[in-house]
């Protein structure tokens, strides 16, 4: 598969928030996406009960020779939060409803995700990096 390019803008500001300073912060940046596993904007239905894998295959590589993704995801739910989890089965993001996240991840082989309710859609992208 071709490179792709991701454009990212991350943007976030304040005037209530500290006492004496405004808060306005805007960072760019264009990420070269070369790796095979890519998943465009997708959606998921969630359960409680456990985790379910929101990469369809596993992430190639290991952390010493550069494996990588990036991952967008969204709680579309108006009612129910969204648990990730690493391949460890070690939580490092909960989402209320409306949240959204998007981050580097290495040294994993996938992403997963439940919900603390119900069956909640969790929305995503993933975008590998070989």
């Amino acid at each position: 598969m071709a490179n792709g390019t991701l454009n990212v803008t991350f943007s976030i500001s304040s005037t209530d928030l500290f006492n004496c300073i405004t808060l306005n912060k805007t960072v760019t940046d264009a990420l070269v996406i070369d790796g095979t596993n890519r998943q465009g904007i997708t959606t998921m239905v969630t359960a409680s009960g456990s985790y379910l894998d929101i990469n369809i295959e596993a992430l190639a590589g290991s952390a010493a020779a550069g494996k990588k993704a990036y991952i967008y995801a969204k709680n579309t739910d108006l009612v129910d939060d969204l648990i990730f989890a690493d391949d460890g089965d070690q939580i490092f993001a909960m989402l209320s409803p409306g949240e959204f996240m998007f981050y580097p991840t290495c040294d994993n082989t996938k992403v997963q995700v439940k919900s603390s309710a119900n069956t909640p859609t969790v929305e995503f992208l993933l975008l590998e990096v070989s």
